[in-house]
């Protein structure tokens, strides 16, 4: 290439001076035929014979030219005119050479360098100079040829160190020549290969291979022909990383493994990622593992045994499992390791030792609790669609608050209640004894209960000291059943006799599932293992690690045919479905590998349903997926996918599930909702029914579902039946009553009851002794939709009752003492603490003002405005009635405002004063007449004059308030940390007068002065006779549940109101 150029180069040299040669100026002869003018300087001239010897040339290159013409000449004169034209023109070229030789020069003064002859020489000896350049050149073009050539034959010869040695001295010799790119490639692509092709490795070795390789990429990737070398690359990188993984298992080389990882990414970065092929990733993949794992074994593994052995040594197995799982997290080529796997064998071994069976022989208690024996009427309002249903007999149950009750399931009356205590840990079971009965458990005496279906009377007690963690299976007349503190025991269901127990060594997640077989109980730990025990004998016989991590299991295990599903809520926003076989002969489950994992979105934190082949498992918030099981040994996946569903805009709830025919599926969450189960998905339908938060699974009996809900705004609980084809309800009972607000008539002949889901109830003294239920209600007012703040009430000073809510739509309503409603009052926002009664209306304290409503003239007040301005409004701690017409407000910066309703010139509140407090004040102060008694945040109690909020005594109460001070008659009632009640005297010096351990307890309402003592009640349902100092007589009640409300005294009686709703009359304390 470069010989050619050369060759150009040197014709034009030689056009170019030929070309001079012919435009020299020619001088002309005297007479010429051309113009005068144009050859002044040349008659000048003294010396003629350069001229002259030109003129020949010139004149015989006319003749020539005149032969040529000829034939286009016609005469003379043509040929004359001819002839001067040609003179003129050679005289303009003479003029334009002579410029470029210096011009004409006179004789005696020519230089010798610009002779002819001179010029000749000159001409003919660069033109030599250039003919010997070219010559060159060819032949060292032909040399590099020549050099390139033979070191390519020693690089396909594989002498890879030669073949270097000649590429370096070529590109040394030939620098910028033709092939410096392909010899530079060349160069690079042998040093790669002394590497890629050697037969023996080392580390170093390794080392450097892979290091070329990154220099030959760095060097030559933006050289010509480089492009083409990408397959040389990956097969480099390939041979690299796998002799690197070797080199890195016989030698124990973390350097050489990294080396090989290093050549596995510029493996792959030579290849698109979706045409990397599978088979050389996971080959690649696996050589590592193992390089991985015998570099372990040679340096931490052993420190990693010491630590996991010296925990299995003091029998903390889950700490052992822990560290285990901490290397296999670090190093996962250790999963299949002989030695991990036999350590884990180790840890399961012990495991299993550690799980005890006892035998306990424990008989069950048949006598009854001992109860009060008051009569109770419990508020259970009831709603019919119709009022034509007639009773078959039929039983339904359902759990309030804290009883369970037994229903008619055609008419939605309540037959009988029984108290079962706070969060019942599951819902009543049904089971088939001597006699149609239920089973329960008593939250308070820590008791599993068989109950008469019929009249909720005991059949038979059991203690069972911890808290059962699901709900049990009942299997071959025996009951099988969890609790929290990781145990499982076996009763019988005819008599309750305790027959023995499994202690695990951490929690368990109930209820255990049964094996197709019936021959297996599989329960899931809190924590990494499974356990299986047989049914009979009852023993754990196998323990199987099933990975999964403290507290992610939250839905008992699920029998699906030949397999077990276990739900692992192993992400926060994706749960997986973990599908495990069993070994029939040892009990002992594995993970079934998929190609895909199996999962669905959010998390799994209620029981899944299966029916036929399909499954369906409820996550959050409000969704469900359905699956096809397929649990023959060789199916991939074993599990699916149907279809998903979620309820729009939904919020955590709990998830209930119940299957019908046809594809029917019903979900029960924040509503009752029906879907359909097509071949590809799962549809909503439309049409909702039993609105409200679902407690409790989906009963059903005779083509009809019934459902245990409560609203978001209020504590009662409903039970309701549903017609689950029409979607539509047919009755509500209430089996939980909370009352906001209570009181006597005007006559005292009644009690009013507020409730927080808008009813009123007005119960006669009479029924109340004589107990029973009230299902009718004296007045209701509707409460807006979509209302999510709580309810709550107050008693008005002239008598009235009220209740109020907040949200969008917040509101009073009023309700005369016969119990009808008054009226409903706006308020201009939500309530942001518990309003007061002056002796004219309600004072509600909301954000940046006080307004006073419900007022008997029925005058609008002006609001108390605390702060102008959107940006600063003040916010309230608390309100409390100083007197009639003042109010307290402390503010959340800790100052009383001082604030009175004026009644002129028109009905308004005034700010009177502000008094920043010394001290802070978080609970609502109690006005005791001439003192106000506030609890500090400091665990002091103060006594301040009313008027001027001067503090006038201190005492310590040695902990904080639980609650706000109670002052009735002469006595101030505190609670401190629910450890104890601190009663003092009314006086400034607050003197202790008495002492009463509460043990967690609390007063439900101000103990209520009876002249020489007092009556206070304590939520667990206790009722004391105090005597006038504050200490505890001999005279107690209980009511065998716990209160929520009282004493409140109507007329000559005296009320309680339990947990659930239901009225006590308690006067007969006093005799």
């Amino acid at each position: 290439m470069a010989g050619h150029s050369t060759s150009h180069l040197l014709i034009s040299i030689s056009c170019l001076i030929g070309q001079r040669k012919l435009n020299r100026p020619i001088h002309q002869k005297p007479g010429a035929n051309v113009p005068r003018e144009d050859y002044d300087e040349i008659e000048e001239l003294d010396d003629f014979e350069e001229v002259e010897e030109i003129d020949e040339f010139e004149d015989d290159f006319e003749e020539v030219e005149e032969v040529e013409a000829v034939e286009e000449v016609d005469d003379v004169k043509d040929v004359s005119e001819e002839k001067g034209r040609r003179h003129l023109r050679r005289g303009r070229m003479a003029e334009f050479s002579d410029k470029l030789a210096g011009g004409a020069v006179r004789p005696g003064e020519e230089s010798v360098k610009k002779s002819p002859f001179v010029m000749t020489m000159w001409i003919t000896l660069i033109g030599l100079a250039l003919l010997a350049i070219i010559f060159m050149v060819m032949i060292m073009s032909e040399g590099e040829r020549r050099s390139f050539d033979a070191a390519m034959a020693k690089l396909k010869e594989q002498a890879f160190p030669e073949a270097e040695s000649r590429l370096m001295t070529h590109l040394q010799a030939y620098a910028g020549g033709t092939y410096e790119d392909e010899a530079r490639i060349a160069l690079h692509k042998a040093r790669v290969q002394k590497y890629s092709k050697a037969t023996n490795y080392s580390a170093p070795q390794v080392k450097d291979g892979v290091a070329e390789l990154n220099d030959f990429i760095r060097v030559c990737r933006d050289l010509t022909g480089f492009a083409d070398e990408k397959e040389n690359v990956r097969r480099y990188a390939e041979r690299l990383a796998r002799v690197g993984a070797l080199v890195a298992e016989d030698q124990k080389s973390a350097e050489a493994l990294e080396n090989s990882r290093e050549a596995t990414a510029i493996l792959e970065a030579y290849y698109k990622p979706e045409d990397v092929p599978l088979a050389l990733a996971n080959d690649l993949r696996d050589l590592q593992r193992k390089a991985e794992a015998a570099i372990l074994k040679a340096g931490k593994l052993n420190e990693f045994m010491t630590e996991i052995k010296t925990k299995l040594d003091v029998g903390d197995t889950f700490g052992a499992l822990e560290s285990r799982q901490a290397l296999i997290d670090r190093y996962d080529s250790l999963t299949d390791d002989a030695d991990v796997s036999k350590i884990l064998a180790d840890i399961l071994t012990k495991e299993k030792a550690q799980t005890t069976q006892e035998d306990l022989g424990q008989d069950a208690v048949t006598e009854d609790i001992p109860t009060s024996g008051i009569p109770a009427a419990t508020l259970s309002l009831r709603t019919q669609a119709t009022v034509d249903a007639v009773s078959r007999g039929t039983r339904v149950f359902g759990v309030g608050l804290d009883s369970c009750f037994g229903l008619d399931a055609e008419t939605g009356e309540p037959l009988w209640k029984r108290s079962v205590g706070k969060n019942a840990p599951f819902a009543p079971v049904r089971v088939d004894a001597s006699q149609p009965a239920l089973l329960v458990y008593h939250t308070d005496l820590n008791q599993l209960m068989l109950l008469e279906q019929a009249s909720g009377k005991l059949i038979w007690r059991q203690t069972i000291p911890s808290r059962p963690s699901g709900p049990p299976l009942i299997f071959q007349q025996q009951i099988f059943i969890t609790t929290a503190s990781g145990e499982l025991w076996r009763l019988s269901v005819d008599n309750g006799k305790a027959i023995s127990r499994v202690v695990f060594n951490q929690p368990v997640v109930g209820p255990p599932t049964l094996t197709r077989d019936q021959k297996y109980l599989v329960i899931p730990g809190d924590q990494s293992v499974v356990y299986t025990l047989t049914v009979n004998p009852f023993e754990c016989v196998a323990v199987s690690y099933v990975e999964h991590r403290l507290g992610s299991v939250e839905a008992p295990m699920l029998t699906l045919g030949k397999l077990l599903l276990l739900c692992d809520n192993d992400e926060a926003n994706v749960a997986r479905l973990r599908v495990l076989d069993m070994n029939e002969g040892t009990g002992e489950v594995t993970v079934r590998r998929t190609t895909d994992p199996i999962t669905v979105l959010g998390q799994i934190r209620d029981p899944g349903l299966l029916r036929g082949t399909e499954l369906f498992i409820p996550s959050t918030p409000q969704r469900v997926t359905a699956f096809s099981v397929n649990d023959s040994p060789d199916a991939d996946p074993p599990l699916s996918r149907i279809g998903s569903n979620q309820l729009e805009n939904a919020s955590p709830a709990p998830v209930h599930l119940l299957a019908g025919p046809q594809g029917q599926l019903w979900m029960a969450s924040e509503a009752l909702r029906k879907f359909r189960v097509r071949t590809n998905a799962v549809e909503l339908e439309t049409a909702s029914a039993a609105n409200g938060v679902h407690r409790q699974p989906i009963q059903f009996l005779d083509q009809n579902v019934y459902v245990t809900t409560n609203e978001p705004y209020s504590s009662s609980v409903f039970f309701s039946k549903v017609d689950p084809q029409a979607m539509e309800g047919r009755w509500r009972t209430v089996v939980g009553t909370h009352v906001v607000a209570a009181g006597p008539t005007n006559e005292n002949q009644s009690l009013l009851a507020v409730s927080d889901f808008g009813d009123v109830f007005r119960v006669p003294m009479q029924t109340i002794k004589a107990g029973g239920f009230v299902l009718d209600q004296v007045s209701r007012h509707s409460l807006p939709d979509k209302l999510k703040e709580q309810v709550g009430g107050l008693a008005l000073n002239d008598g009235r009752l009220a209740s109020f809510c907040g949200g969008d739509e917040p509101a009073v309503w009023t309700f005369a003492p016969s119990g009808q409603l008054e009226q409903r009052w706006p308020l201009s926002g939500a309530p942001q603490t518990q309003p007061v009664s002056l002796s004219d209306g309600i004072v509600v304290a909301m954000s940046g003002r006080l307004q006073m409503t419900a007022n008997s003239s029925g005058a609008r007040v002006q609001d108390f405005q605390a702060a102008q301005g959107v940006e600063k409004q003040t916010n309230w701690k608390s309100l409390v009635a100083l007197n009639e017409n003042q109010v307290l407000a402390i503010t959340s910066d800790n100052v009383a405002m001082r604030v009175e309703y004026r009644a002129s010139p028109r009905p308004h509140l005034t700010h009177i004063s502000d008094t920043p407090l010394q001290q802070s004040v978080d609970l609502r102060p109690t006005s005791a007449g001439d003192l106000l008694v506030a609890c500090t945040s400091e665990g002091n109690l103060q006594a301040m004059a009313t008027t001027t909020l001067e503090v006038l005594g201190e005492a310590s109460l040695g902990a904080v308030a639980s609650a706000s001070p109670f002052v009735s008659g002469d006595r101030i009632f505190v609670e401190v940390a629910r450890r104890e009640l601190k009663v003092f005297g009314r006086s400034p010096d607050l003197p202790v007068t008495a002492t009463i351990p509460l043990n967690g307890r609390f007063l439900v309402g101000p103990p209520l002065d009876v002249g020489g003592g007092f009556i206070a009640c304590l939520s667990d349902g206790d009722v004391l006779l105090l005597d006038k100092d504050g200490n505890p007589t001999d005279k107690k009640i209980s009511l065998a549940q716990d209160a929520q409300k009282g004493p409140i005294a109507v007329g000559s009686s005296i009320i309680v109101i339990g947990l659930d709703g239901s009225l006590y009359s308690i006067e007969d304390l006093l005799k």
